[in-house]
C-alpha cells in the first residue's frame, strides 16, 4: 500500500523541527500556523490562499519575523522552496511581495 501522506508528513516534520529552534521567541499559535501554512505550500498541489495570508502576515511582522521565515525556508530542499514560492506567486493578485521576498532571500 502506497502512503500518499508521507511527503507531507516528512515536510511537516522538517518544518516542525526548524520551527522549534527558529520560532522560540514567538507565541505557540504563530508557530503552529506557520508550520501548517509552510508545510501545505511546500507539499500540496492545491493553492491555499489562507496559508499565503498567514505567511505574509508573519513575514510583515518585522525583521525578526523575516529572518525566522528564511530559516524555515532553509529547512526545506531547494525544489520545495521553489514550489512554495510558486504557490505564493500563484495565489497573489500582484507579485510585489514575492519579488521583495526573493530579493530579501538573495540578500
Amino acid at each position: 500500500m502506497h502512503d500518499t501522506h508521507r511527503p507531507f508528513a516528512e515536510i511537516r516534520r522538517r518544518i516542525s523541527e526548524a520551527i522549534t529552534h527558529t520560532l522560540q521567541p514567538f507565541v505557540a499559535s504563530e508557530r503552529e500556523r506557520m508550520e501548517e501554512a509552510l508545510a501545505l505550500l511546500a507539499s500540496d498541489r492545491t493553492i491555499h490562499p489562507e496559508s499565503v495570508r498567514t505567511i505574509l502576515a508573519f513575514y510583515n511582522g518585522g525583521e525578526t519575523h523575516r529572518e525566522a521565515f528564511f530559516k524555515l525556508l532553509a529547512s526545506l530542499e531547494p525544489p520545495r522552496i521553489e514550489y512554495a514560492l510558486n504557490q505564493i506567486y500563484a495565489a497573489m493578485d500582484t507579485p510585489e511581495w514575492l519579488i521583495g521576498l526573493r530579493a530579501d532571500l538573495l540578500a
